[in-house]
């Protein structure tokens, strides 16, 4: 096992806080390599986003203590799976074949 995942795996989700990353309307943000195998890392459910001082993409027009509506927004997600059981892939699809 990766030494970094050892260091996380006994921590719990605020010790392993160590900061945000606003998106804000049509951004785009990639996450790979140890940033998406290692870090904690997703969107909290919530009507309202306050900047604080753990954003590492805080604009400098936005204080500390803006509170920002929330809105509508899409996630796409994609990953690449090079090896794929389709056998395995057709049974929990229930496609006979």
């Amino acid at each position: 096992m990766n030494q970094l995942m050892i260091k996380y795996e006994a921590k719990t989700k605020t010790d392993r806080y160590i900061g945000s990353v606003l998106l804000q309307p049509r951004s785009l943000i990639l996450i790979k390599d140890e940033a998406y195998k290692v870090c904690l890392h997703g969107i909290e459910e919530r009507d309202t986003d306050v900047i604080h001082e753990k954003i590492f993409n805080r604009p400098s027009n936005l204080s500390l203590g803006t509170k920002l509506q929330r809105s509508t927004r899409v996630s796409l997600t994609i990953r690449n799976v090079p090896t794929v059981n389709t056998v395995l892939m057709n049974r929990i699809f229930n496609k006979v074949g």
